[in-house]
């Protein structure tokens, strides 16, 4: 299978109004982008990606698969759809054709995206485990955003640019399978420690004071409160599979080659394509099936506390943390509390494992119903040196400004790029 005939010129500035629509939404006007696309912005990949390829489809399916799952949870998140059209003969007409000529890209509402920047960074710490769950560190603001040239006035790097943050999460990068553009092995390793709460608390350590101020029966209620969440997700992640599945096998269609005409109807069950796709969405589900139920478990009634001390332990280590002065001043949300008598979740606990073995076939997941204890302390001295893998951002010298080329001056690479994904620029001396 060849590559989806899409033109970098048609990307990330583009706009549709397809007038087929209903009257709702007659008039709004929907961005389209290459998500691939997106992530090569931030990485040195050596090679380019080419817009429209086989890789480019597969990192996009996997984004809208984790999009799908916040948002079907209620976290704020801007919604994408797959723009999707074929080449129709020519005593056809296609009411997308004239406004769109890629054969598959994503697209948000522009309106959306131009209201969503706002002046102070804030975050939820409700949704914490969710972020651990899919490796996801939302806190960091370049991972939460979608870059698309020509909207906003000025880019993040930018002193000028008030409006710095995402209200609503934009982009997933570096969440599930990918880091730096290729597939992140110690998501889905089974034999690895998950222990991203810790890494996450002991980098962001000033962002949960919450946790610090909160007693212990504020922060047990709080933990009933996102084990319910989490068996929420349970539910979720195996609905959102199903849904892709379907798509990558009934209503996925493409083009081959250079030729514009849809060769078959849908991709051949047989190709080395479709596979790499069923595979993808499998892995990637059973992985998040198998770290919620680590969480799950951490939350449980039976575990909350020794969970409750390890987090004591966290924000309580002396840890060297200069937080970063574009997360100073952060707006935190207060933390939502459950009691006891109505711990929640739509699914119980012999529910989950019965409907995780019965989607994995394996038995991995029994973990989220052994009686033996997490042991916290050995995770803890395990994974507390341990850095958060993360991208590199990769940003034309040329285009930074002026006292940014000062600080950086000397590093860009033979392109004319260099990564800031430090921000040493802006951190306080």
């Amino acid at each position: 299978m060849g590559s989806y005939l899409i033109e970098r010129s048609k990307l990330n500035n583009n706009r549709l109004n397809n007038k087929d629509m209903s009257k709702k939404v007659l008039d709004e006007s929907f961005l389209y982008f290459s998500l691939g696309k997106e992530y090569e912005l931030y990485v040195e990949r050596g090679i380019p990606l080419i817009s429209g390829s086989f890789e480019d489809l597969q990192y996009s399916i996997h984004q809208h698969f984790i999009k799908d799952c916040y948002k079907a949870l209620g976290i704020p998140c801007l919604d994408y759809i797959f723009i999707h059209a074929t080449q129709l003969p020519k005593d056809k007409v296609s009411a997308t054709q004239p406004f769109i000529k890629n054969d598959i890209s994503t697209g948000i509402l522009e309106k959306d995206y131009r209201q969503n920047r706002i002046p102070e960074f804030r975050y939820n710490i409700n949704n914490f485990f969710i972020d651990c769950i899919f490796k996801f560190d939302s806190i960091k603001i370049e991972n939460r955003l979608v870059n698309i040239p020509n909207i906003h006035s000025f880019h993040l790097t930018d002193p000028r640019n008030i409006n710095k943050y995402a209200d609503k999460i934009e982009g997933f990068r570096d969440a599930g399978l990918y880091m730096d553009g290729i597939v992140n092995p110690t998501f889905f390793n089974p034999q690895l420690i998950i222990g991203d709460h810790i890494q996450y608390m002991r980098k962001w350590s000033p962002l949960f004071a919450k946790y610090k101020e909160a007693s212990d029966e504020e922060l047990k209620n709080h933990f009933i409160w996102c084990n319910g969440q989490i068996d929420k997700l349970t539910d979720i992640v195996l609905n959102v599979k199903d849904h892709y599945l379907k798509f990558i096998n009934e209503t996925l269609k493409g083009n081959t080659g250079k030729s514009r005409r849809p060769q078959k109807e849908t991709f051949d069950q047989e190709a080395k394509e479709t596979k790499e796709l069923n595979t993808m969405i499998e892995t990637l589900a059973f992985t998040l099936l198998t770290r919620i139920a680590f969480y799950n478990k951490c939350t449980s009634k039976t575990d909350i506390a020794p969970f409750i001390g390890i987090i004591r332990t966290i924000l309580e280590d002396n840890n060297k943390n200069n937080l970063n002065i574009l997360y100073q001043n952060a707006v935190v949300d207060d933390l939502i509390l459950k009691s006891d008598a109505m711990s929640g979740g739509i699914l119980s606990m012999k529910q989950i494992t019965k409907i995780n073995m019965a989607a994995t076939g394996k038995a991995a997941l029994a973990v989220s119903a052994s009686k033996g204890a997490i042991n916290h302390k050995n995770i803890y001295e395990a994974i507390k040196n341990v850095p958060i893998a993360e991208s590199k951002d990769m940003q034309k010298f040329s285009e930074l400004p002026k006292a940014f080329q000062e600080y950086y001056k000397g590093g860009a690479n033979k392109d004319g790029y260099i990564d800031i994904s430090n921000y040493c620029y802006c951190r306080s001396v």
